[in-house]
């Protein structure tokens, strides 16, 4: 966790400031919807920085298909 500057200016889009939160996962599930299947075995990290949020795994399972390399971006 690294968070310099004042909180009132987050997500600190005048760069007066920084946060930086890096959260790695092992196993991890992700439902997106009831509707979806799940997104299973997660192993990779959450990252938050100022106002984007990014998730990676190496692999997952997705309806009974292994996924690699997977990268999101919000």
């Amino acid at each position: 966790l690294l968070q310099r500057g004042p909180i009132t200016h987050f997500p600190y889009q005048d760069k007066s400031g920084i946060l930086d939160i890096d959260v790695p996962f092992s196993h991890l599930e992700l439902a997106f919807s009831p509707e979806w299947p799940a997104l299973k075995n997660l192993n990779g990290s959450l990252r938050f920085h100022n106002e984007t949020m990014s998730i990676s795994s190496k692999q997952a399972n997705f309806a009974g298909h292994t996924l690699e390399d997977l990268q999101g971006i919000i």
